[in-house]
């Protein structure tokens, strides 16, 4: 292989990756302010906890008064990542609150992005959730 073929294969090699990264800008002084939730983790998968790590998580009410949770996922990878997510709804028994649409939301999160994932409580009885991931 000629030294010209080097330098391309080189070149992809350094370039390919950055296509999969995202560069953010924000407040360097944040305006809004979080009401962080002290939460548990359960990490089975540390695959996953790479692909999709769970940063943070806000809790809010909507005008209506229904529960909203704002989860942070960080891919710590460079590479893009297909996860699915979904939250559990629990009321103030601890009882499951079974949503109109119950299923697993497809995303994909590009290399080293930081990503918002929000829901909102389908009724106003609902106190708690969980946040469940899977890696695709």
């Amino acid at each position: 292989m000629s030294n010209y073929g080097i330098g391309i294969i080189l070149a992809l090699l350094v370039v390919l990756p950055a296509c999969n990264t995202v560069n953010m800008s924000e407040r360097e002084n944040a305006q809004g302010l979080k009401e962080s939730v002290q939460d548990r983790r359960v990490i089975t998968d540390l695959g996953l906890n790479a692909a999709a790590r769970i940063v943070g998580v806000n809790e809010g009410r909507t005008p209506g008064g229904l529960l909203h949770i704002q989860v942070e996922l960080l891919n710590t990878t460079p590479q893009v990542q297909n996860v699915c997510y979904k939250y559990e709804w629990l009321d103030s028994t601890g009882m499951l609150v079974t949503p109109v649409i119950d299923g697993w939301t497809d995303i994909q999160i590009l290399g080293r992005e930081s990503q918002l994932i929000s829901g909102i409580a389908p009724q106003p009885d609902v106190v708690d959730f969980r946040f469940k991931i899977l890696k695709r």
